[in-house]
């Protein structure tokens, strides 16, 4: 994206991601360009194109950012994160214990 890292303060990508061919690379994109309080917020449901919930955490982990809430079943979801600096130590840890990280949404 053509923004300077740390521009904005929220991205949003309702049943899109999904249609992307490189998914992490945008998640990459994302983590950048967000402020350091910013959010992104992922909306996905149950499509030929969907991104199971599981696969979108990992992806997400791997760009930088960190789940904060989600919201509905694996194929039916809504879920937050906000960007690794933005968390002060030990609160992801705190994030994850209350999360449903593991859950099985079909993939090995």
């Amino acid at each position: 994206m053509p923004y300077a890292a740390g521009t904005f303060g929220a991205v949003y990508a309702g049943t899109a991601l999904g249609e992307i061919p490189e998914p992490d690379r945008v998640l990459r994109e994302a983590a950048r360009v967000l402020a350091p309080s910013g959010r992104l917020v992922i909306g996905e449901f149950f499509d030929r194109h969907w991104i199971p919930f599981g696969r979108l955490h990992r992806l997400a982990d791997a760009a930088g950012l960190h789940l904060t809430e989600r919201h509905g079943p694996s194929p039916a979801y809504l879920a937050r994160f906000r960007p690794c600096r933005a968390d002060p130590p030990g609160h992801q840890r705190e994030r994850l214990a209350h999360s449903d990280r593991d859950t099985n949404d079909g993939e090995a």
